[in-house]
């Protein structure tokens, strides 16, 4: 296994693409709808990267972001959008 990699996207098209992509490289990917989800999955988790939608329907991704940091400030973020 590669690494373990948290994946929060409200798509649930993307979300499954983007976790199926990533379990065929060797990831070990858990997946949250929204930024709550994601917060708790983070808690209880120990990842190497967040892999986060910027535009989530709870919590824009740089609040997020600060509030992951916040639990552990080694983590590398990603922030993803499909927006210009």
């Amino acid at each position: 296994m590669k690494g373990k990699i948290l994946l929060i996207e409200d798509d649930i098209n993307t979300l499954n693409g983007l976790a199926e992509i990533l379990e065929d490289e060797d990831f070990r990917v858990d997946k949250a709808k929204n930024a709550k989800q994601g917060q708790t999955a983070f808690k209880k988790g120990n990842y190497n990267i967040v892999l986060a939608d910027y535009l989530l329907p709870d919590m824009d991704g740089l609040e997020l972001s600060k509030e992951i940091l916040k639990e552990n400030t080694e983590v590398k973020i990603i922030m993803m959008t499909a927006f210009g």
